[in-house]
C-alpha cells in the first residue's frame, strides 16, 4: 500500500513540475519594423537585422538601414531571443507596414442550398 501511495505521489509531482515549467515560460517582447525588416528587443535594447543571410544584433542600426521619423512598428512576442526565426510569417502578416488580417473563409454554397 505504501508503494502505491508513493508511486502516486511521484507521478503527481512530475505532472505538477511539468505544468509549472509551462506556466513559468515567459515570452519576450519585440517590436517589428516591416518597412526595414528589423526587430527591436525591448529587454536588451538591441536591434536584429538580416545582414547578408545572417541575423545580427546591434545597439545601433547601420546607416544603410533607416526606420524613418515615424515608422510603423508592431509588437511581436517570442519564446526565445531568436525572434527572426518567424521572419517569413512576419513579412507576410505585416506586409508593407500594414497588418494583413486573415481573410474570412467563404461559406460552402452547396451546404446552404435546399432541394
Amino acid at each position: 500500500m505504501k508503494k502505491i501511495v508513493f508511486a502516486l505521489f511521484v507521478m503527481v509531482s512530475f505532472a505538477l513540475t511539468a505544468e509549472a515549467q509551462k506556466v513559468n515560460k515567459k515570452k519576450l517582447k519585440f517590436y517589428y519594423y516591416p518597412t526595414a525588416n528589423v526587430y527591436y528587443d525591448v529587454a536588451t535594447s538591441q536591434y536584429a537585422y538580416d545582414s547578408s543571410g545572417t541575423w545580427v544584433y546591434v545597439q545601433t542600426l547601420p546607416s544603410s538601414i533607416e526606420l524613418g521619423d515615424n515608422p510603423a512598428k508592431y509588437e511581436v512576442w517570442h519564446d526565445t531571443p531568436d525572434v527572426w526565426v518567424d521572419n517569413k510569417v512576419h513579412k507576410v502578416k505585416y506586409k508593407h507596414g500594414v497588418l494583413v488580417k486573415d481573410k474570412p473563409k467563404k461559406k460552402d454554397k452547396s451546404a446552404t442550398k435546399q432541394k
